[in-house]
């Protein structure tokens, strides 16, 4: 559409020169003549933001670095932001993949694939600058012209791509998570990253490999935090975890008795540690252990079972308190959710009809209770006491069954 537009413009305006130097030609109506032409700039605003949405990414973007105007009108017309875009430092050919498809090409082009813009970013290019203050000016134009909602980071690591200058860049500390992937952090960069972690932003290291004594204060300081080479993970490093979102180990060391450590850590934990946790079963876990001396109550929910258990009801300030622990088949599965969220298939939506894990909740609530009241059983009460514990825990077994809870192999069930 876009080069149609200024075929037509460019047709228009030679055949009013030729008929003003050649020799006369049949009139054409000029009612009919501009029938099917017509000038963008100038339609009305709403005819011509009509038109501008109608044009695909590709011809949007080429319109909008055909001059400052033409970038304010696109800018004027898109006032939905979109899902988001990645910003690639590979060298020469970093490059802005943009959510709608066409990639913005900011390196050499003999290195370009086709599809993508390049040549004509020359207006949004100054030559005077570096490749890396090219590719930040070159973003945040595109940034301003076409919102978005958030935006991810790619850094492929290599001799022509400065790591701890990309650090100091607004894209960095803007972005919401920025990955590693193919080429090997050098020791000092990978230390300045670690530098730099806060709960605003995600890291994802995709093939790095660490030292199997790696340690930094920081490596569980990101909100999101994936880690293909996890050997050097220890157990401490979970019990930092406070308030992540997610956490994924694909490569690493832990063991039943780490992941048994974890959990019982995290039902007494005076704060929420992270919403989801994934760790890939290089080794096997083994269920007996993993819940040793946990509470907990399997039920079959959204296409798997799951085993799940509740936070100490006295740490007030847990929002998600309760947690859902399964296989998706690659790796054992950690997740928590507030009691009212809305649940379909699995997936956490806000959904009329959907299903809470409220009720569960309140069975793992006389599940621990009715532990508690046997575990005082074993002291030495006097017998008017041990007789109101007893009644206590009959009391919790009725309320069970009227919950249609069933035992299987001494694991509490509900369908």
């Amino acid at each position: 559409m876009c080069l149609k537009f200024r075929k037509e413009i460019e047709e228009d305006e030679e055949e009013d020169k030729e008929q003003s130097t050649n020799s006369p030609l049949p009139e054409v109506p000029k009612e009919e003549k501009r029938s099917t032409n017509f000038r963008l700039l100038e339609l009305p605003d709403v005819a011509r933001i009509k038109v501008i949405r109608s044009m695909d990414a590709l011809e949007q973007i080429k319109f909008a670095l055909s001059s400052k105007r033409m970038e304010g009108y696109m800018k004027m017309a898109n006032n939905k932001k979109s899902k988001g875009c990645k910003v690639h430092f590979t060298g020469l050919k970093s490059y802005i993949a943009t959510s709608p498809g066409p990639f913005l090409y900011c390196g050499n082009p003999d290195k370009m694939n086709t599809g993508g813009i390049n040549q004509e970013l020359k207006p949004w290019i100054n030559e005077n600058l570096t490749d890396l203050e090219n590719i930040i000016n070159v973003f945040e134009r595109y940034r301003n012209t076409f919102p978005f909602e958030k935006f991810s980071l790619v850094i492929h690591p290599n001799s022509s791509v400065n790591v701890k200058a990309i650090l100091e860049t607004s894209i960095y500390k803007k972005c919401y998570l920025v990955v590693f992937k193919e080429d090997q952090l050098e020791p000092d960069d990978l230390e300045a990253v670690m530098d730099t972690a806060h709960d605003g932003i995600g890291i994802d290291f995709v093939n790095q490999e660490f030292p199997l004594d790696y340690d930094h204060k920081n490596a569980f300081k990101f909100n999101f935090t994936y880690y293909d080479d996890a050997r050097w993970v220890r157990l401490r490093h979970l019990l930092s975890l406070h308030n992540h979102i997610r956490v994924k180990l694909f490569n690493h060391s832990l063991g039943s008795e780490d992941l048994n450590a974890f959990l019982k850590f995290w039902v007494k934990s005076d704060h929420d540690m992270t919403r989801i946790m994934s760790i890939y079963l290089w080794k096997s876990i083994e269920s007996s252990v993993l819940f040793k001396e946990l509470v907990v109550l399997r039920i079959f929910r959204f296409g798997h079972t799951s085993w799940l258990l509740a936070a100490d009801p006295t740490k007030s300030k847990r929002k998600h308190p309760i947690m859902s622990v399964w296989w998706d088949g690659m790796a054992i599965v950690f997740d928590t959710w507030h009691l009212n969220e809305t649940f379909n298939e699995g997936l956490m939506v806000d959904h009329v009809g959907g299903v809470t894990l409220a009720k569960e909740y309140q069975i793992l609530r006389i599940l621990n209770e009715k532990k508690d009241m046997e575990e005082k059983l074993k002291g030495g009460d006097s017998d008017e006491r041990r007789a109101e514990i007893e009644e206590s825990i009959r009391k919790c077994e009725k309320e069970l069954d009227a919950n249609d809870v069933y035992y299987d192999e001494g694991i509490p069930v509900v369908d």
